[in-house]
Formats: C-alpha cells, structure tokens, sequence
C-alpha cells in the first residue's frame, strides 16, 4: 500500500487507517509491524510500515451504528498508524500466512530509499518506487 498523503509544507498529524475483520485481533507487535490473528484459526496477517517517519501503531475498538429500536450496538475495530510529518509518505506491505508457515520476509531499502528487497528466505523481489508530481509509481522489478 502505498498513500501519497500531503496537505502542505506544515508538520500535521497523519493517520493511516486500516478497517479489521471482527475475528481478528493482535498476535503480536514490534517496532513499526503487527502480526494480526483469528482468534480460533490460523491465519494471520504482517502489516509492517516502512516509511521514513516512524508511526505510532495501535489497535482501536469503536461504535458502527447504533439501530434507533433496538438500541443494538454494532461495534467494529480498525488498525491505526499515525505521525506527525509534513509528508508522512505511508508504505504498508501487507503479508498474509498461516500460523504453520510463519512467512515473515526481510525487508530493506536500497540508499536512495526508491527501491524495496523483500526477501522470503532465498526468494527476493523489488518494488520500485518512483514519484512524478507528487504521485508514486510501484512497479515488481523482475528477478
């Protein structure tokens, strides 16, 4: 995912929002990435964040709707990753596996920040990322 957010040349406050299936809840939590899982199942899900600005990740619990007759509460849950930057310039790679395979790639830039290595043990792949008027391009290198 990437979100080329940018309101003007002030530091603002970002948020980067991701809505979460009810049946979802964290597993676990490092430095800029979560693992989300079933709570009966094994699927789970790696949303690491690798923007520049580092973000603030947290789990958030709120109301849908409320039905008028009944009063029944719908409540839903979403993925929130903020900062505060004049570009936040949000990167999100999204990663499902099983619990069984525990698929976690390596991940790394290359100096000019433009070029992204993910690395599933001897298997790689870049992402290109080029920015033309304010817009970003991805696009798969081949291997």
């Amino acid at each position: 995912v990437c979100d080329d957010l940018r309101k003007d040349d002030r530091v603002r406050h970002y948020e980067w929002i991701m809505q979460l299936p009810g049946d979802l809840s964290l597993v676990s939590s490092k430095r800029q990435e979560v693992i989300l899982g079933e709570d009966a199942g094994s699927r789970r899900l790696l949303v690491r964040f690798l923007q520049e600005a580092p973000c603030d990740i947290r789990i958030e619990t709120y109301q849908v709707h409320e039905d008028a007759r009944s009063g029944k509460v719908t409540g839903g849950q979403r993925l929130i990753a903020s900062c505060d930057s004049v570009e936040p310039g949000f990167r999100v790679l999204l990663v499902p596996f099983r619990q069984e395979q525990e698929m976690i790639p390596v991940t790394e830039w290359n100096s000019e920040r433009n070029v992204l290595r993910v690395s599933f043990g001897e298997e790689s792949q870049s992402l290109r990322f080029d920015r033309a008027a304010g817009f970003t391009t991805v696009t798969m290198d081949s291997p």
